[in-house]
């Protein structure tokens, strides 16, 4: 009997050991990260300052003063023309500012081909000649991050093993006319409401954009800058195309992606779904993964000398080319409407920094933690002021996007700037980032990003993606840049449509 009953315990302590292996190894939301290789290879030694630690001004507050780089970058939205173009007095700003608003008024209900219902003997038909409602399709693009933000998730992180609500993973949004029936935004049906961008816009009986204005979210896990890039220094330049049969090499991988969803929207009687030629604003948040040098050239990967924020311009320089002009291949535009691009950066990023609950660096820490998420806010305020200035004919390139003007590229600027400085409320209004610090500025329920189970290690947290509170906060930035009476004057004219 003792022999049997040792044979048992050894059995279930090697069972047990090797669950308990096998946790340490697991992966939340594994779809998130298609890179692969070890946290060591892909970290800089910014990882390892302390979780919460790093502060900075946000640019929205700064007043013109220099980041202290070398090479003195300013801590604004516009750099040099500060945080307003239409309350600027200088004339390349004010320039901008207004061909903004001449974009906008460019925007209307467009049919599958491009074109307005037709107008016979001086009466307006509603309708396209398919009988299909003319659209304005305001697409969004991006990474996991924008996809939650956007859409939410239909699962939790941790889902298989543990239950966290709240924490949900990012998943592929069923849109608008989705040929389900669905409703077009995820939930987790864990007791946690994610209140997403979709979820606020569509989910009231009258939705709070024009019955003609239909906001796409073609974000999708793991798609970073360089995966949106089309061009010879983009991702799928040399990866295969996870989203075509058989996967191939693919450069506009993703633009492909979109254009068959789009035509996939189906339901509600949308007969043939929705086409590129309804795109007429696109608004873009991304990063830049596993960044490998700062501006300050303080946390460098060995051999490493261009910041990635400088390489975010790069990326930034490529897609919004892109955008304006062609196929890869051909003169044939992607985006024949497009009038406007709007572009953010990320949230913060510092509670990715440090080791959490006693355990080493993950490659998920390292996906865009502090200086990095800060600092891809210049590489959007750079790409821009480079668009004022050659617009303007101030310089005629620039060193890290390129030719950016209206002649190569689609009028673009700021969405709302989403980083905040931690816990720290910014002046401008209020907005802070938690993470359960338990103080008069956060309580201790209060994580904007996902922290796993705090009781259980080994279902760490990443504190990167945004939980249902975090995504309730961008969200609320997102529908307030849209709102039809009190959002941006680039957007208000159509967004009622």
């Amino acid at each position: 009997m003792r022999t049997v009953w040792l044979i048992s315990s050894l059995l279930l302590s090697e069972i047990l050991g090797a669950s308990a292996s096998q946790a340490q190894n697991l992966t939340p939301c594994p779809g998130e990260s298609q890179d692969t290789g070890s946290a060591s290879t892909k970290c800089t030694s910014a990882v390892m300052l302390e979780s919460g630690s790093f502060h900075a001004v946000p640019l929205i507050d700064g007043a013109s003063q220099s980041y202290g780089d070398p090479d003195h970058n300013i801590i604004s939205l516009y750099g040099v023309y500060g945080n307003s173009e239409s309350a600027s007095s200088n004339a390349a700003a004010q320039a901008h500012y207004q061909q903004g608003l001449t974009q906008a008024a460019k925007i209307t209900p467009l049919c599958k081909d491009g074109n307005p219902p037709p107008q016979l003997d001086n009466i307006y038909y509603p309708n396209c000649t398919d009988d299909t409602l003319p659209v304005i399709i305001f697409l969004y693009i991006g990474f996991s991050n924008f996809t939650i933000e956007m859409g939410g998730g239909s699962q939790d992180a941790w889902g298989a093993y543990v239950h966290l609500p709240g924490q949900p993973c990012s998943t592929k949004c069923p849109n608008l006319n989705n040929a389900g029936d669905v409703p077009p935004w995820n939930q987790a049906h864990d007791g946690v409401k994610q209140e997403s961008l979709l979820y606020q816009i569509y989910r009231p009986t009258v939705p709070l954009v024009g019955p003609n204005v239909v906001v796409w979210n073609g974000a999708l896990e793991s798609q970073v800058l360089n995966r949106w890039d089309p061009s010879p220094a983009g991702y799928y330049e040399n990866h295969a195309c996870p989203y075509v049969f058989p996967p191939r090499m693919d450069p506009e991988c993703n633009y492909d992606r979109v254009e068959r969803d789009l035509g996939s929207a189906t339901g509600n009687g949308n007969t043939g779904g929705y086409t590129d030629a309804q795109v007429q604003a696109i608004f873009l948040k991304s990063a830049d993964e596993y960044p490998l040098c700062d501006l300050n050239h303080l946390y460098c990967t060995a051999g490493v000398t261009l910041p990635d924020a400088y390489q975010m311009e790069e990326y930034l320089g490529d897609i919004v080319r892109y955008l304006k002009c062609c196929e890869v291949g051909n003169l044939t535009p992607r985006y024949p409407s497009l009038q406007q691009v709007f572009i953010t950066s990320r949230i913060y990023g510092g509670y990715a920094n440090g080791e959490k609950h006693g355990r080493a660096p993950r490659d998920y820490d390292c996906e865009n933690p502090e200086p990095f998420a800060y600092e891809g806010g210049f590489a959007v305020q750079r790409i821009i002021v480079g668009q004022i200035n050659q617009a303007a004919g101030i310089q005629s390139s620039d060193p890290y996007s390129g030719e950016v003007d209206y002649t190569v590229a689609p009028w673009f600027d700021w969405g709302p700037y989403l980083w905040a400085s931690g816990e720290v409320p910014r002046a401008f209004d209020g907005l802070n980032w938690c993470n359960g610090q338990g103080d008069k500025l956060c309580g201790q329920d209060q994580f904007d990003v996902r922290e796993g189970d705090t009781n259980q290690p080994q279902y760490w947290g990443d504190f990167t993606h945004p939980t249902a509170m975090g995504t309730f906060k961008v969200a609320n930035l997102l529908l307030q840049f849209m709102n039809e009476t009190t959002g941006s004057t680039w957007v208000t004219p159509w967004i009622g449509e």
